[in-house]
């Protein structure tokens, strides 16, 4: 915006904190959530609980201001090949789903690493904090700029934008929401996860989704995810796009790469480590490594 001045990089986490509720409380107001336009351009539904979705926020953290794109679409796969065969090997491990769905798998693949068109995001902006600065070390080591960033968005706004539905859809087998005249169809989520095995396009844009909580890390995280489409674009040229930035709905916020370690530092005192988001033993042996490391 020309005459404007440009925000100091987030140098902590009382700041980050900080920047956070002053921009919900600029930006998230209820005029501006029912301006907010479809596809059809009708505006934002009045609903008993517009409270509950405005004040609803995810967040994403990343070391970089990379593309917020699932796996599945930063490079090539043979998508469906993959799936089938991870199934097949899989399915006697201790972790493996027990109904067998392809909902409980995808979800499950998805936070062991595999490729899906799942992008992860979390209810908590101090989980989103360390996602985006606890990679200080390797950047240190290998003498490379760290740019961390994290990403503020409200989901039932970004629903509304793309696909004009005001809920987060779920993914449980036989799950149906409304479809805004009352009545109660099958879920667009089942659909999304469906099209990465039969390769069908028939949902296009990405969509924010109720989550299914297949781990206990999940929990811990306090996991949310958006899934994709069939089309490949940034999600943030959607947030772009559709109003999302301009509206405030979706806002990134900077840190500074020099202040990471000490950001880290201040999240383990409030209890945010390694062990904290992924509990087991060889988190807690990386925690004593970074709290130790001279």
């Amino acid at each position: 915006m020309p005459g404007s001045r440009k925000r100091a990089l987030i140098g902590s986490v009382k700041e980050y904190l900080s920047r956070i509720d002053e921009h919900v409380e600029a930006k998230w107001l209820k005029a501006a959530f029912r301006n907010l336009k479809d596809t059809k351009g009708k505006g934002f539904p009045s609903r008993d609980d517009i409270d509950q979705m405005l004040s609803t926020r995810w967040f994403r953290g990343q070391a970089n201001h990379y593309p917020i794109l699932p796996k599945i679409y930063r490079y090539r796969y043979a998508e469906r090949e993959m799936l089938m065969q991870i199934m097949r090997q899989a399915a006697l491990m201790e972790e493996a789903p027990r109904n067998g769905s392809p909902s409980a798998w995808y979800f499950l693949l998805q936070h062991h690493g595999f490729p899906t068109r799942l992008v992860d995001w979390t209810d908590s902006p101090l989980v989103a904090l360390f996602f985006a600065v606890s990679g200080w070390a390797a950047f240190k080591k290998e003498r490379r700029k760290m740019h961390p960033v994290v990403w503020m968005m409200n989901p039932h706004a970004l629903n509304w934008v793309l696909c004009g539905t005001s809920t987060l859809p779920g993914a449980l087998e036989g799950e149906g929401v409304e479809d805004g005249s009352g009545r109660v169809v099958r879920s667009p989520c089942l659909d999304y996860i469906e099209q990465a095995w039969t390769g069908e396009r028939k949902r296009r844009w990405p969509l924010a989704i109720a989550s299914t909580y297949v781990h206990v890390r999940m929990q811990a995280q306090k996991s949310n995810f958006t899934i994709h489409g069939s089309s490949k674009r940034d999600l943030k040229r959607y947030f772009r796009d559709k109003g999302m930035l301009a509206n405030g709905f979706a806002a990134p916020f900077p840190v500074d790469g020099r202040a990471a370690q000490k950001i880290a530092r201040e999240l383990r005192e409030l209890g945010i480590s390694r062990s904290a988001i992924f509990p087991g033993l060889e988190a807690i042996c990386e925690d004593f490594q970074e709290k130790f490391r001279l």
